[in-house]
């Protein structure tokens, strides 16, 4: 199936961007129904080598947690950086899991840690892990109020009456596109231009 070549473009603005807008729905068309046929793997006919096979046969998946205990919840921690993301997590209770401990024994590091490549392994109490969980959505939601806020006193200093919109609506993608103008252009009410 030959691709039809369309070059012809209407002048800067609106009516070329529609065009693209319809050309890119029309290829992304064309794509999923080539990727339709594309076809399937046999799987009877794929050899995996042993060493692999080792990994992926069983039931045994490396960032599950063996004999871990009641009562904790685990996680993995990037160790790179001289150890600031453990540092971090010991100053929110975490524990490196080590020595004696009945967690995850395969991989037993010699300084008695479970490591995997460059992760280590640590927990904390169901209790304490709740308690961060908490305090994450309370900075999130925090962090949301004061960007909205931000855009509320913005259109008001522009004389604007701001309205949130759902992101999926074709409102909102309208004034995503607008927007995305307005920035171009150096035209936003209330920011400065750099010239």
């Amino acid at each position: 199936m030959p691709a039809e070549k369309k070059t012809n473009l209407p002048p800067a603005g609106d009516a070329r961007n529609e065009e693209l807008k319809k050309r890119s729905d029309e290829l992304e068309a064309k794509i999923e129904a080539a990727s339709v046929d594309a076809g399937t793997i046999d799987l009877k006919k794929v050899q995996i080598e042993n060493e692999i096979a080792q990994h992926i046969a069983g039931p045994f998946n490396e960032l599950e947690v063996s004999d871990a205990q009641e009562g904790k919840v685990y996680r993995w921690v990037y160790i790179g950086q001289q150890g600031r993301a453990v540092t971090q997590a010991r100053f929110d209770k975490w524990e490196v899991v080590q020595g004696n401990d009945p967690e995850a024994t395969e991989l037993k590091h010699v300084d008695s840690t479970r490591r995997l490549a460059d992760v280590i392994l640590m927990r904390t109490s169901v209790e304490n892990y709740d308690r961060l969980q908490y305090r994450d959505r309370l900075n999130r939601q925090r962090q949301q109020e004061g960007i909205t806020q931000t855009v509320y006193d913005m259109g008001q200093k522009a004389g604007l009456i701001v309205k949130p919109y759902r992101m999926d609506t074709p409102q909102a993608q309208q004034a995503s596109q607008h927007i995305d103008r307005m920035i171009r252009q150096g035209t936003v009410p209330g920011l400065p231009v750099n010239k």
